[in-house]
């Protein structure tokens, strides 16, 4: 094997985790899970990213240190900013949306 098809093949087991990577929308989904169960922590201390850190560990194949910083780049400062700034969907946006149509409906009753 040449060394660039070493290269490719160690650039495919530990992709970016950036929207164009085509396991974003898993990811995404699973840090929308764990935003909604337990918050984002905010975007400093030791446990900024901390959700996204363990989704993408999880994962596997992942080089989590060139994602942060794609991430950070991109404004995503915190777990929840990550689907705030970076998330093509703006899964955040369509989740206070939906708490927003909630809230209004029980205030209406």
């Amino acid at each position: 094997m040449t060394e660039p098809e070493k290269q490719t093949k160690a650039e495919k087991l530990n992709e970016a985790m950036i929207p164009e990577s085509p396991r974003w929308d898993e990811f995404a989904n699973a840090l929308e899970a764990a935003l909604d169960k337990w918050g984002c922590d905010g975007d400093a201390g030791p446990n900024v990213h901390r959700r996204a850190k363990r989704i993408m560990a999880e994962m596997g194949n992942i080089d989590i240190p060139a994602s942060l910083a794609f991430i950070k780049d991109a404004s995503g400062y915190c777990d929840c900013e990550i689907l705030l700034n970076v998330d093509p969907d703006c899964r955040v946006f369509r989740h206070l949306v939906a708490d927003l149509g909630e809230h209004e409906g029980k205030e209406r009753q």
